[in-house]
């Protein structure tokens, strides 16, 4: 799932939790907007405690090529 994929509400939920602006939120899941590795997993943390799968490297390139990301994906 895509940040993008989400509602407007869930969205803001996301932003809610993870302490960021939801029109930042916004910006990010249009793609307007870059995101750092930090908050791609704060980002990532709320989702999953508000029952959504939103993987860090759909956010942040710099995630989507770690090899430390991948292994812990590999174990999970």
């Amino acid at each position: 799932m895509k940040l993008k994929d989400l509602t407007p509400k869930q969205r803001a939920a996301i932003a809610k939790r993870a302490r960021l602006n939801v029109d930042s939120l916004r910006q990010i899941s249009t793609g307007r907007r870059g995101v750092t590795a930090e908050t791609a997993i704060k980002i990532e943390k709320a989702a999953v405690k508000l029952g959504h799968d939103i993987r860090r490297e759909t956010l942040c390139a710099g995630c989507g090529v770690c090899e430390f990301a991948k292994q812990a994906r590999s174990k999970a």
